[in-house]
């Protein structure tokens, strides 16, 4: 159950996540396409971000660098956000993004609520990280 629980919760906070970046800044980030509807864009961005970024949840415990925990844990976070969003960019699920620049914006914006999120679950003792 503590699995699910954490899964969940990266794929809400990346529904708010998305769904700021498109509503604050719709000229850097947008949702829709020709072929889709936004619910189908923005559903299954979320959807897929957080299947990427939990999946890596086992390799950022394989890496072998000689650095804090935590702060492994930010670093590895931080480049798989990055990775994800611009795949997802790339592969036409509705979701796109003006520059690297923003992508990288949002991956840090994401990357920092992802963390809080998970940091407070686990106080409370509702997932592991």
């Amino acid at each position: 159950m503590k699995i699910f629980v954490g899964f969940i919760s990266t794929f809400i906070v990346n529904l708010i996540v998305l769904l700021l970046a498109n509503h604050f800044l719709p000229q850097n980030y947008v949702l829709l396409s020709y072929w889709s509807s936004w619910w189908f864009s923005f559903l299954s961005t979320a959807f897929v971000w957080a299947l990427i970024v939990w999946l890596t949840q086992p390799i950022a415990g394989w890496l072998k660098f000689k650095i804090k925990k935590g702060l492994k844990l930010i670093l590895v976070y931080l480049l798989t956000n990055f990775v994800a969003l611009w795949g997802i960019t790339r592969i036409g699920l509705g979701f796109g993004v003006t520059s690297s620049v923003w992508t990288l914006a949002l991956a840090v914006v994401a990357n920092i609520v992802q963390f809080t999120v998970w940091t407070l679950l686990t106080k409370f003792k509702l997932t592991e990280m």
